[in-house]
């Protein structure tokens, strides 16, 4: 026996609803580069310091209960928190490629040459961070944050990496 909209606890406005938000939030495969460079897009210069300091960040930074002390305190803007969203996602393709382990082991031998395992083994992770991706839901103003810092990207990165901006920038346009 078919039901009506009523009688199945969907009225027509959440159905409708659903199929907006199922539009305006569609899943975007990125990579490990592709992240990289979306924060650099977004932070400017400060992203570049903020990749060699995320086998140093704290258990504070990682915890998404800084983001809910942050709004007790004062309001995010959406570009911080997209910031920390994607620099969430980084931090887990680097501990999911066993980058932090290493890391740490590295900068406890202080200023010392890596050995040749370590050397082998920083390979390793950065072939496995070469192939790493995760999906990410943008919604609309996600979308339009991400592709108006896109376009503050300097030429130097179209001269050096056309191929993954190009690449990049289909992946925003299908996203928005």
């Amino acid at each position: 026996m078919l039901r009506s909209a009523g009688e199945s606890g969907y009225d027509e406005f959440s159905t409708n609803r659903i199929r907006q938000f199922a539009f305006t939030c569609m899943l975007t495969q990125l990579t490990h580069q592709e992240i990289s460079l979306l924060l650099y897009a977004l932070e400017g210069t400060e992203s570049a310091t903020v990749a060699g300091s995320v086998a140093e960040a704290s258990c504070e930074e990682a915890c998404p209960m800084v983001d809910h002390l942050a709004a007790m305190f004062g309001e995010l803007t959406p570009e911080q928190r997209l910031i920390n969203h994607l620099s969430n996602h980084l931090r887990d393709g680097m501990f999911a490629c066993g980058f932090l382990e290493v890391a740490e082991k590295l900068q406890g031998a202080a200023a010392a040459i890596p050995s040749p395992e370590e050397r082998l083994q920083m390979q390793q992770i950065n072939r496995r961070l070469q192939t790493w991706s995760c999906e990410i839901n943008f919604d609309a103003q996600e979308s339009a944050l991400l592709q108006r810092a896109f376009k503050r990207l300097p030429n130097a990165a179209w001269l050096s990496m056309p191929r993954t901006l190009w690449r990049l920038r289909k992946k925003l346009r299908a996203a928005a």
